[in-house]
C-alpha cells in the first residue's frame, strides 16, 4: 500500500486528488495539508511514503516547503502544476532542484473523460515514485549536489583525442541534475551538447528557458538540420528522436519509440558512436530505466569517452546502473565533479587550459 499525503489549498483540488487516489486498491490517502507548514508538519508526523505538492499556497509556498521536508523527512515529492506559462514553470523546476522528483500539470476539467485521463498519468506516476528512495545528502540547503565519492584524479594525464561533441541523456531527477552541470561549465566550452531528457509533454520549453537563466551556455531546442555551435546546449524536441546525421550537423526522427522513449538516449548516442567516434562523448545522468545503454556501449567500444553519474548523487541510479553494469563506463562521477571531468576530456588541460570551472 502507497501511503500519500496531499498538498494542495484548493479544497476542490484535494477532493479530486483524493477520489482519484482512493479509488486504487494499492493507494491510500493517509491526510491532507492546504499549506507549505502544514505540509512539513504532516509529513514528519505520518511519514508518507509520497507527497503530492502544490506550489503556490499561503504561508509556506511549495518550494520551500519542499527543502524543508527534505531536510527533515526525505520523502518522495510530485508537484502539480497549475499551468504551462513560463512563471510558473519557472516555479515547478525551482521545485525540482529543491528535491521534487517530478511535475505533473494540473488537468483542465471539462468532462469526466478529462478526469479519467489525468488520473491514470497521475496514478501511474504516483506509483513510479514512491518506489524512488530519496536520501538527505541528496541536496545542500544551497542548492548543491553533495557527495561521499571518492575524488576522482582530476590531475591525470593520459593520451587521449579531442572530444568534437557530447551527448547527455537524464530522466528522473534529470532536469536540477542538468542545472547543476551547466551551471558549472564554462562559456568557453569547445563543443556542442545534445541533450536527451525524458520530461512530460508541454515542459521542455519551460526547462530550456529556466535553465537559460542559470547558465552561460546558449540552450535552445535542437533544429532539424541545424548546424551545431560549440558552447551550445541543443535539446531533442518533443516527440522526436534527435541523432547527428554528420559531425556537426542535426536530424529529427519520427521512428517508433526506443525502449519506450521517444527522444531516446539510444538514438542520440548511437549517432555520436557512428558520426564521432573516439571523438564523441556520451553521459549518462540519474533516471529510471535502461534508455542509453546500447548506444554507450557502441560509443565505448569505437574509443569514445563515456561518463555516469554516481549512486550518491543520483536521484535514481536506473540509468547509470545500467550502463555501469554494462562495463562501457570510462568514469563513474559524482555530480559535482562531472563538470570538471567534462571540461577535462573536451580540453587539451586537466581544466581546459586554465578555465575555471
Amino acid at each position: 500500500m502507497i501511503r500519500v499525503l496531499v498538498v494542495d489549498d484548493s479544497p476542490t483540488m484535494r477532493e479530486m486528488l483524493i477520489a482519484i487516489l482512493s479509488g486504487d486498491p494499492e493507494v491510500a490517502v493517509v491526510g491532507v495539508a492546504a499549506d507549505g507548514d502544514e505540509a512539513v508538519e504532516k509529513t514528519v508526523a505520518l511519514q508518507p511514503d509520497l507527497v503530492t505538492m502544490d506550489i503556490r499556497m499561503p504561508r509556506l509556498d511549495g518550494v520551500s516547503a519542499i527543502r524543508a521536508i527534505m531536510h527533515d523527512q526525505p520523502t518522495p515529492i510530485v508537484v502539480l502544476c497549475s499551468d504551462s506559462n513560463d512563471r510558473t514553470l519557472n516555479i515547478s523546476f525551482n521545485a525540482l532542484k529543491a528535491g521534487a522528483l517530478e511535475v505533473v500539470e494540473k488537468p483542465r476539467i471539462s468532462s469526466l473523460d478529462d478526469v479519467r485521463t489525468f488520473g491514470s498519468h497521475f496514478l501511474s506516476t504516483i506509483k513510479l515514485m514512491a518506489e524512488v528512495k530519496v536520501v538527505r545528502q541528496l541536496v545542500g540547503s544551497s542548492g548543491e549536489f553533495l557527495s561521499h565519492s571518492l575524488p576522482s584524479d582530476e590531475h591525470s594525464r593520459v593520451s587521449r583525442p579531442v572530444i568534437d561533441a557530447v551527448a547527455i541523456c537524464s530522466s528522473t531527477g534529470g532536469p536540477a541534475a542538468l542545472e547543476f552541470l551547466f551551471r558549472h561549465i564554462p562559456e568557453s566550452f569547445p563543443a556542442p551538447i545534445a541533450v536527451v531528457q525524458h520530461i512530460s509533454e508541454g515542459f521542455l520549453h519551460g526547462l530550456v528557458e529556466w535553465l537559460k537563466k542559470t547558465s552561460c551556455l546558449d540552450v535552445r531546442v535542437a533544429e532539424n538540420g541545424e548546424r551545431a555551435e560549440p558552447a551550445t546546449v541543443y535539446f531533442a524536441p518533443e516527440d522526436y528522436h534527435l541523432a547527428f546525421s554528420a559531425p556537426g550537423v542535426f536530424a529529427y526522427s519520427d521512428e517508433p519509440a526506443v525502449r519506450s522513449h521517444r527522444p531516446s538516449g539510444e538514438v542520440l548516442f548511437a549517432s555520436v558512436a557512428g558520426v564521432y567516434g573516439a571523438r564523441g562523448m556520451g553521459v549518462m545522468l540519474t533516471g529510471m530505466g535502461e534508455d542509453g545503454v546500447d548506444g554507450l556501449d557502441a560509443l565505448a567500444r569505437r574509443g569514445g569517452i563515456v561518463l555516469a553519474q554516481d549512486e550518491a548523487t543520483s536521484a535514481i541510479f536506473g540509468m547509470p546502473r545500467a550502463v555501469v553494469e554494462r562495463g562501457c563506463c570510462t568514469e563513474v562521477l559524482s555530480l559535482d565533479r562531472m563538470a570538471r571531468r567534462i571540461v577535462y576530456w573536451t580540453h587539451g588541460g586537466p581544466y581546459g587550459g586554465g578555465a575555471t570551472v
